[in-house]
């Protein structure tokens, strides 16, 4: 999925969904984003979100992996 700069792309084998975000994210397309990724939640077990392709992660993109870290808590999802 694109969105602007920025793009995601979910992958789910052997129940653990791995969440690759890339290019630039920020203000202009991280709620978009997020809307997209939150689908991962339904697919269960550990998640990987691999951010080695972005070139930028804005303050929004910082509070979309915090919201990330407390969704997992409270489904004690482990998740890197």
């Amino acid at each position: 999925i694109t969105v602007g700069c920025g793009w995601l792309h979910v992958q789910v084998e052997a129940r653990v969904t791995v969440l690759t975000v890339g290019g630039e994210v920020d203000k202009s397309n991280s709620d978009r984003l997020y809307a997209h990724g939150c689908r991962m939640f339904t697919f269960g077990g550990p998640l990987i979100v691999d951010m080695a392709p972005l070139s930028f992660l804005g303050v929004s993109g910082y509070r979309i992996l915090l919201d990330i870290a407390h969704r997992c808590d409270r489904q004690h999802r482990p998740w890197v």
